[in-house]
């Protein structure tokens, strides 16, 4: 029987058993991130007595809103036209 390198190639690789798949997603650290808004005003509450966010209620001025966004800078964006050639 002549030596067949790629036979002996075949043979070898199956003896090595199924190559070795690695999840790359698992490693990198995902871009994702939240931004906040308000859906209300700052304005002054007279019930209250204080400076207060009219939809959450809260007295601070820098707090978060109600309103959570998550963005994705690497997501498909489906909603701008495609260019037609």
């Amino acid at each position: 029987m002549p030596y067949d390198p790629a036979k002996m190639r075949m043979i070898a690789d199956a003896q090595a058993g199924p190559p070795q798949v690695a999840n790359r997603l698992a490693k990198e650290r995902s871009e994702k991130f939240r931004t906040f808004q308000h859906s209300g005003t700052y304005g002054y509450n007279e019930l209250e007595g204080q400076w207060m966010w009219s939809d959450t209620g809260s007295c601070e001025r820098e707090s978060p809103g109600d309103i959570v966004k998550v963005k994705n800078p690497h997501a498909y964006n489906f909603a701008s036209p495609t260019s037609v050639l």
